[in-house]
Protein backbone atom coordinates (compact mmCIF):
# COMPACT_ATOMS: atom_id res chain seq x y z
CA UNK A 1 0.00 0.00 0.00
CA UNK A 2 2.74 2.51 1.12
CA UNK A 3 4.57 1.69 -2.75
CA UNK A 4 1.38 2.92 -3.99
CA UNK A 5 1.17 6.42 -2.27
CA UNK A 6 4.78 7.06 -3.17
CA UNK A 7 3.88 6.42 -6.99
CA UNK A 8 0.98 8.60 -6.58
CA UNK A 9 2.97 11.18 -4.78
CA UNK A 10 5.58 11.13 -7.79
CA UNK A 11 3.11 11.68 -10.31
CA UNK A 12 1.71 14.31 -8.05
CA UNK A 13 4.85 16.19 -8.45
CA UNK A 14 5.65 15.91 -11.53
CA UNK A 15 2.49 17.21 -12.81
CA UNK A 16 3.27 20.42 -11.09
CA UNK A 17 6.55 21.17 -12.57
CA UNK A 18 5.18 20.20 -16.39
CA UNK A 19 2.30 23.31 -15.95
CA UNK A 20 5.45 25.49 -14.40
CA UNK A 21 7.09 24.75 -16.99
CA UNK A 22 4.15 25.71 -19.81
CA UNK A 23 3.79 28.77 -18.54
CA UNK A 24 5.52 31.72 -20.26
CA UNK A 25 8.45 33.51 -18.42
CA UNK A 26 7.04 37.20 -18.99
CA UNK A 27 3.68 35.78 -17.05
CA UNK A 28 6.22 35.13 -13.66
CA UNK A 29 8.22 38.15 -14.02
CA UNK A 30 5.17 40.74 -14.32
CA UNK A 31 7.47 41.69 -17.64
CA UNK A 32 6.30 42.32 -21.48
CA UNK A 33 7.55 39.50 -24.14
CA UNK A 34 9.44 42.81 -25.60
CA UNK A 35 11.15 43.58 -22.20
CA UNK A 36 12.30 40.17 -21.84
CA UNK A 37 14.45 39.92 -24.62
CA UNK A 38 15.99 43.23 -23.82
CA UNK A 39 20.01 42.90 -22.56
CA UNK A 40 21.13 43.87 -19.35
CA UNK A 41 22.68 46.96 -18.72
CA UNK A 42 25.81 44.96 -18.69
CA UNK A 43 25.00 43.07 -21.69
CA UNK A 44 24.29 46.66 -23.38
CA UNK A 45 27.83 48.14 -22.55
CA UNK A 46 29.50 44.93 -23.93
CA UNK A 47 27.27 44.89 -26.99
CA UNK A 48 27.71 48.56 -27.94
CA UNK A 49 30.43 49.41 -30.87
CA UNK A 50 32.91 50.78 -28.28
CA UNK A 51 35.49 50.66 -31.08
CA UNK A 52 33.98 52.25 -34.27
CA UNK A 53 33.78 50.84 -37.38
CA UNK A 54 37.18 49.53 -38.69
CA UNK A 55 39.29 51.96 -40.51
CA UNK A 56 38.40 50.67 -43.52
CA UNK A 57 34.88 52.22 -43.04
CA UNK A 58 36.02 55.53 -42.92
CA UNK A 59 36.35 56.09 -46.69
CA UNK A 60 33.01 55.11 -46.64
CA UNK A 61 31.27 58.24 -44.54
CA UNK A 62 29.84 61.12 -45.40
CA UNK A 63 31.59 64.51 -44.63
CA UNK A 64 28.64 65.21 -41.94
CA UNK A 65 29.75 62.41 -39.57
CA UNK A 66 32.73 64.12 -39.04
CA UNK A 67 32.91 66.81 -36.13
CA UNK A 68 36.76 68.27 -36.30
CA UNK A 69 39.11 68.09 -33.71
CA UNK A 70 38.22 71.24 -31.89
CA UNK A 71 35.06 69.20 -30.75
CA UNK A 72 37.23 66.67 -29.33
CA UNK A 73 39.27 68.95 -27.50
CA UNK A 74 36.56 69.61 -25.62
CA UNK A 75 36.47 66.68 -23.69
CA UNK A 76 39.53 65.82 -24.23
CA UNK A 77 41.86 68.66 -23.61
CA UNK A 78 45.11 66.75 -22.36
CA UNK A 79 45.51 64.07 -24.87
CA UNK A 80 44.78 67.55 -27.56
CA UNK A 81 47.46 68.72 -26.00
CA UNK A 82 50.37 66.42 -26.37
CA UNK A 83 49.09 65.58 -29.77
CA UNK A 84 49.38 69.12 -30.66
CA UNK A 85 53.24 68.36 -30.23
CA UNK A 86 53.75 65.63 -32.74
CA UNK A 87 54.27 65.43 -35.97
CA UNK A 88 50.63 63.96 -36.52
CA UNK A 89 49.00 67.63 -35.88
CA UNK A 90 50.24 68.99 -39.00
CA UNK A 91 47.25 67.40 -40.50
CA UNK A 92 45.12 70.50 -38.09
CA UNK A 93 47.47 72.93 -39.15
CA UNK A 94 47.36 72.22 -43.07
CA UNK A 95 44.63 73.22 -45.30
CA UNK A 96 45.42 70.19 -48.11
CA UNK A 97 44.31 67.56 -45.51
CA UNK A 98 40.18 66.89 -45.24
CA UNK A 99 38.61 64.66 -43.61
CA UNK A 100 38.77 61.52 -43.19
CA UNK A 101 42.56 62.23 -43.24
CA UNK A 102 42.66 65.03 -40.78
CA UNK A 103 42.73 65.37 -37.60
CA UNK A 104 41.86 63.65 -34.72
CA UNK A 105 39.72 61.51 -36.90
CA UNK A 106 41.72 60.81 -39.56
CA UNK A 107 42.77 57.64 -36.76
CA UNK A 108 39.82 57.28 -34.36
CA UNK A 109 37.36 57.65 -37.46
CA UNK A 110 34.30 59.90 -37.94
CA UNK A 111 33.08 61.43 -34.01
CA UNK A 112 29.77 61.97 -34.70
CA UNK A 113 27.68 58.95 -33.20
CA UNK A 114 30.81 59.27 -30.25
CA UNK A 115 29.55 63.11 -29.52
CA UNK A 116 25.58 61.96 -29.58
CA UNK A 117 25.99 58.79 -27.77
CA UNK A 118 27.73 61.67 -24.68
CA UNK A 119 31.38 59.97 -25.40
CA UNK A 120 30.31 56.56 -24.72
CA UNK A 121 31.67 54.20 -27.47
CA UNK A 122 31.17 54.78 -31.10
CA UNK A 123 35.24 55.64 -31.87
CA UNK A 124 37.83 53.83 -32.84
CA UNK A 125 40.02 52.85 -29.55
CA UNK A 126 43.35 50.83 -30.67
CA UNK A 127 43.65 50.40 -27.04
CA UNK A 128 41.04 47.81 -27.65
CA UNK A 129 41.59 47.17 -31.20
CA UNK A 130 43.29 43.85 -32.72
CA UNK A 131 47.08 44.93 -33.89
CA UNK A 132 45.92 44.16 -37.02
CA UNK A 133 43.12 46.74 -36.99
CA UNK A 134 45.69 49.39 -35.86
CA UNK A 135 48.59 48.01 -38.88
CA UNK A 136 45.32 48.49 -41.20
CA UNK A 137 44.28 51.84 -39.61
CA UNK A 138 47.87 53.31 -39.46
CA UNK A 139 48.83 52.51 -43.17
CA UNK A 140 46.43 54.22 -44.72
CA UNK A 141 48.56 57.33 -44.63
CA UNK A 142 52.03 55.56 -44.36
CA UNK A 143 51.53 53.32 -47.66
CA UNK A 144 55.49 53.02 -47.51
CA UNK A 145 55.46 51.10 -44.31
CA UNK A 146 52.91 48.23 -46.42
CA UNK A 147 54.00 48.32 -49.90
CA UNK A 148 57.30 48.70 -51.90
CA UNK A 149 60.31 49.43 -49.21
CA UNK A 150 58.69 48.23 -45.99
CA UNK A 151 56.49 45.65 -46.62
CA UNK A 152 55.17 45.67 -43.06
CA UNK A 153 52.37 43.14 -44.00
CA UNK A 154 54.85 40.64 -44.97
CA UNK A 155 57.55 40.80 -42.45
CA UNK A 156 57.94 38.60 -39.14
CA UNK A 157 56.48 41.70 -36.79
CA UNK A 158 53.02 41.32 -38.42
CA UNK A 159 53.27 37.73 -38.26
CA UNK A 160 53.67 38.08 -34.83
CA UNK A 161 51.07 40.31 -34.26
CA UNK A 162 52.92 43.69 -33.42
CA UNK A 163 50.70 46.77 -33.60
CA UNK A 164 52.41 49.85 -34.69
CA UNK A 165 51.42 51.71 -31.53
CA UNK A 166 53.39 48.75 -29.47
CA UNK A 167 56.92 50.63 -31.22
CA UNK A 168 55.45 54.42 -31.45
CA UNK A 169 53.40 56.95 -29.50
CA UNK A 170 50.79 58.78 -31.74
CA UNK A 171 49.86 60.77 -29.05
CA UNK A 172 52.59 61.94 -26.55
CA UNK A 173 55.80 64.14 -27.36
CA UNK A 174 58.82 62.25 -27.29
CA UNK A 175 62.41 63.02 -27.63
CA UNK A 176 62.86 59.94 -30.09
CA UNK A 177 62.55 60.08 -33.36
CA UNK A 178 59.76 58.81 -35.50
CA UNK A 179 57.74 58.91 -32.33
CA UNK A 180 59.00 55.68 -30.72
CA UNK A 181 58.21 55.15 -27.20
CA UNK A 182 62.19 54.24 -26.49
CA UNK A 183 65.30 54.82 -28.41
CA UNK A 184 66.57 51.07 -29.81
CA UNK A 185 68.17 49.14 -28.25
CA UNK A 186 65.58 49.72 -24.96
CA UNK A 187 62.87 49.66 -27.70
CA UNK A 188 63.70 46.11 -29.23
CA UNK A 189 64.66 44.22 -26.08
CA UNK A 190 60.91 45.02 -24.45
CA UNK A 191 60.03 41.64 -27.04
CA UNK A 192 63.75 39.98 -27.97
CA UNK A 193 65.14 39.71 -24.50
CA UNK A 194 66.95 36.36 -25.84
CA UNK A 195 69.55 39.25 -27.57
CA UNK A 196 69.63 41.40 -24.78
CA UNK A 197 71.40 38.23 -23.25
CA UNK A 198 73.27 37.73 -26.27
CA UNK A 199 74.74 41.29 -25.97
CA UNK A 200 75.66 40.74 -22.48
CA UNK A 201 77.94 38.28 -23.48
CA UNK A 202 82.06 39.58 -23.36
CA UNK A 203 81.88 39.61 -26.87
CA UNK A 204 79.39 41.91 -29.05
CA UNK A 205 78.67 44.19 -31.36
CA UNK A 206 78.77 48.02 -30.16
CA UNK A 207 75.24 48.05 -29.11
CA UNK A 208 74.80 48.32 -25.82
CA UNK A 209 77.60 50.75 -26.11
CA UNK A 210 75.52 53.13 -28.62
CA UNK A 211 78.04 52.88 -31.47
CA UNK A 212 75.69 51.45 -33.74
CA UNK A 213 71.86 50.35 -33.62
CA UNK A 214 69.55 47.38 -34.27
CA UNK A 215 68.61 49.52 -37.51
CA UNK A 216 72.16 49.56 -38.90
CA UNK A 217 71.34 45.61 -39.90
CA UNK A 218 67.36 45.20 -39.53
CA UNK A 219 64.45 46.23 -41.06
CA UNK A 220 61.78 46.72 -38.53
CA UNK A 221 59.18 47.24 -41.27
CA UNK A 222 60.03 44.24 -43.20
CA UNK A 223 62.26 42.31 -45.16
CA UNK A 224 62.90 39.90 -48.41
CA UNK A 225 64.19 37.81 -45.31
CA UNK A 226 63.60 35.88 -42.22
CA UNK A 227 66.27 37.57 -40.45
CA UNK A 228 64.27 41.19 -41.45
CA UNK A 229 67.98 42.43 -42.08
CA UNK A 230 67.92 45.54 -44.35
CA UNK A 231 67.54 44.40 -48.08
CA UNK A 232 71.16 44.64 -50.13
CA UNK A 233 71.76 42.97 -53.54
CA UNK A 234 74.41 40.60 -51.97
CA UNK A 235 72.40 38.57 -49.60
CA UNK A 236 72.73 38.01 -46.19
CA UNK A 237 76.88 38.35 -46.10
CA UNK A 238 76.66 42.03 -47.80
CA UNK A 239 74.62 43.38 -44.62
CA UNK A 240 78.22 42.48 -42.95
CA UNK A 241 80.33 43.49 -45.42
CA UNK A 242 78.36 47.19 -45.17
CA UNK A 243 80.84 47.92 -42.29
CA UNK A 244 83.37 44.59 -42.67
CA UNK A 245 84.21 45.77 -45.95
CA UNK A 246 88.02 44.35 -46.02
CA UNK A 247 86.03 41.43 -45.85
CA UNK A 248 83.70 41.78 -48.84
CA UNK A 249 86.50 41.29 -52.35
CA UNK A 250 85.77 40.11 -54.81
CA UNK A 251 88.75 37.94 -54.06
CA UNK A 252 90.80 35.56 -56.58
CA UNK A 253 90.40 32.57 -54.20
CA UNK A 254 87.81 32.86 -52.02
CA UNK A 255 86.13 31.09 -48.64
CA UNK A 256 83.15 29.11 -49.54
CA UNK A 257 81.65 30.09 -46.33
CA UNK A 258 81.58 33.62 -48.07
CA UNK A 259 80.33 32.69 -51.41
CA UNK A 260 77.29 30.37 -49.85
CA UNK A 261 76.32 33.93 -47.82
CA UNK A 262 77.45 32.06 -44.31
CA UNK A 263 79.20 34.41 -42.05
CA UNK A 264 76.96 33.01 -39.78
CA UNK A 265 78.61 29.94 -40.48
CA UNK A 266 81.64 30.99 -38.38
CA UNK A 267 80.20 34.15 -36.49
CA UNK A 268 77.18 34.91 -34.00
CA UNK A 269 76.12 38.34 -34.81
CA UNK A 270 75.00 39.87 -31.68
CA UNK A 271 77.52 38.21 -29.21
CA UNK A 272 79.57 35.26 -28.02
CA UNK A 273 82.02 34.02 -25.35
CA UNK A 274 84.34 33.32 -27.42
CA UNK A 275 86.78 36.04 -29.55
CA UNK A 276 85.48 37.69 -32.82
CA UNK A 277 82.52 36.50 -31.92
CA UNK A 278 83.40 33.05 -32.93
CA UNK A 279 80.71 30.31 -32.96
CA UNK A 280 83.61 27.96 -31.20
CA UNK A 281 86.24 28.44 -28.78
CA UNK A 282 89.23 27.03 -30.45
CA UNK A 283 89.38 27.49 -34.43
CA UNK A 284 90.22 24.00 -35.28
CA UNK A 285 86.86 23.10 -33.86
CA UNK A 286 85.30 25.56 -35.99
CA UNK A 287 87.50 24.53 -39.08
CA UNK A 288 86.77 21.08 -38.58
CA UNK A 289 82.89 21.59 -39.27
CA UNK A 290 83.24 22.02 -42.36
CA UNK A 291 86.95 20.79 -43.40
CA UNK A 292 86.11 17.39 -40.83
CA UNK A 293 85.36 14.21 -42.24
CA UNK A 294 81.40 14.48 -41.07
CA UNK A 295 77.96 14.10 -42.07
CA UNK A 296 76.76 17.06 -43.25
CA UNK A 297 79.90 19.04 -44.38
CA UNK A 298 80.38 20.42 -47.86
CA UNK A 299 81.31 18.54 -50.48
CA UNK A 300 83.74 20.63 -51.84
CA UNK A 301 85.24 21.56 -49.11
CA UNK A 302 89.08 20.26 -48.60
CA UNK A 303 89.85 17.58 -45.80
CA UNK A 304 92.76 18.12 -43.08
CA UNK A 305 95.83 16.74 -44.00
CA UNK A 306 97.91 17.39 -41.09
CA UNK A 307 97.63 15.55 -37.73
CA UNK A 308 95.28 18.07 -35.46
CA UNK A 309 97.15 16.08 -32.15
CA UNK A 310 99.89 18.14 -32.81
CA UNK A 311 99.57 21.52 -31.06
CA UNK A 312 101.63 23.16 -34.09
CA UNK A 313 98.57 22.42 -35.95
CA UNK A 314 95.36 23.26 -33.66
CA UNK A 315 95.56 27.00 -34.66
CA UNK A 316 94.76 26.83 -38.43
CA UNK A 317 95.07 30.26 -38.75
CA UNK A 318 98.30 30.86 -37.97
CA UNK A 319 98.79 29.40 -41.47
CA UNK A 320 95.50 30.62 -43.42
CA UNK A 321 95.93 34.05 -42.32
CA UNK A 322 93.78 35.16 -44.88
CA UNK A 323 90.80 33.25 -43.87
CA UNK A 324 88.02 35.45 -45.54
CA UNK A 325 89.56 35.37 -48.73
CA UNK A 326 93.02 35.69 -50.96
CA UNK A 327 94.15 36.96 -54.13
CA UNK A 328 97.65 35.06 -54.09
CA UNK A 329 97.35 32.09 -52.09
CA UNK A 330 94.79 29.45 -53.14
CA UNK A 331 95.14 28.33 -48.76
CA UNK A 332 94.86 31.64 -47.89
CA UNK A 333 98.35 32.04 -46.93
CA UNK A 334 98.64 35.68 -47.67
Amino acid sequence: MRDWRYIFKLGALGSSLLIVALIPVDSITGRTRDESQKPSAHQETNASPSTAPAPETQKRSGAEDFVGSTTCRACHPNQYAWYARTAHFATIKSPKYVPPDKGCEMCHGPGRQHVQAGGKGFIFDPRKASARQVVAMCTRCHQEKRIGKCRFHENQHNVEVVACHDCHHPHQETTHDYILRREPPGLCYQCHREIRAQFARPFHHKVPEGGMSCRDCHQQHGSFNTTQTVDTVGGLSAVCTRCHTDKEGPFVFEHISLRSDRCLACHLPHGSVNHRLLVRSEVRFLCQECHGARQGAPSDAPQFVHDLRLPRFQNCTSCHVMIHGSNTSRLFFR
